[in-house]
């Protein structure tokens, strides 16, 4: 790879985490999505399940996916590899917090990207260990195959923490085989007990997913 290109970031899933105690409801169903308009009245259905392990309730749509556990909603889209300023799950999540009596108290908003490379863990090795990039980030750790950082910081009764982590892996993201990439996991975290602080942090979706996208391209830049 040419010093002067950066590598090509390629996005794969965008996500909102709602953290909550207790859910209510405690089983999610198309029904309740539906009945709330917290769907739109034309989605279809692919898969709708419940279990008394693992997660309670997972109902998929076309490209959007709910994730209930006892007090943890995951609610998840596939994406097009490039970076764009709408995506359905944002407002999904809004509408859950506007039609659920939960007691919410936490909010992610993640990103799942990754980076196609034939030799992902001698690039994670490369980039993070030989360049001593662990001594210029803060709050850095090793992962089992590949590299993470965070960072937190706490106003009022408010915290926040930001995570990066790079994985070797491979990824099938709108592609008819597997292909060996450098996986990015990705988010900010926001621990709160108010729930407009809440609904702000979602809405301002595009500022975090800006800030990420800025800690990753200077992360993998090549200077």
């Amino acid at each position: 790879m040419s010093k002067n290109i950066p590598p090509e970031i390629e996005l794969s899933i965008v996500g909102v985490v709602l953290g909550a105690t207790p859910h209510v409801p405690a089983l999610l169903t198309p029904e309740f999505l539906k009945k709330n308009e917290i769907v739109p009245s034309e989605w279809v259905v692919q898969e709708s399940m419940s279990s008394a392990h693992g997660p309670r309730s997972q109902i998929a749509y076309e490209d959007l996916f709910f994730q209930l556990d006892d007090d943890v909603l995951r609610v998840f889209e596939k994406c097009r590899p490039g970076f764009e300023n709408n995506y359905d799950v944002f407002d999904v999540a809004l509408r859950y917090l506007d039609k659920s009596s939960g007691s919410f108290h936490t909010v992610g908003l993640n990103m799942s990207m990754h980076i196609l490379d034939d030799h992902p863990s001698e690039w994670i090795g490369d980039k993070f260990y030989k360049e001593q990039k662990l001594t210029c980030l803060p709050d850095t750790r090793v992962i089992e195959t590949g590299f993470g950082f965070s960072l937190d910081a706490e106003h009022k009764d408010e915290q926040k923490n930001l995570f990066i982590n790079f994985d070797s892996g491979s990824t099938t993201h709108l592609r008819q085989e597997a292909q060996q990439a450098v996986i990015i996991n990705a988010g900010v975290v926001l621990n709160s007990q108010n729930k407009p602080s809440l609904k702000e942090q979602i809405t301002r979706w595009n500022d975090t997913h800006n800030l990420i996208l800025n800690y990753v391209r200077t992360m993998v830049s090549e200077n």
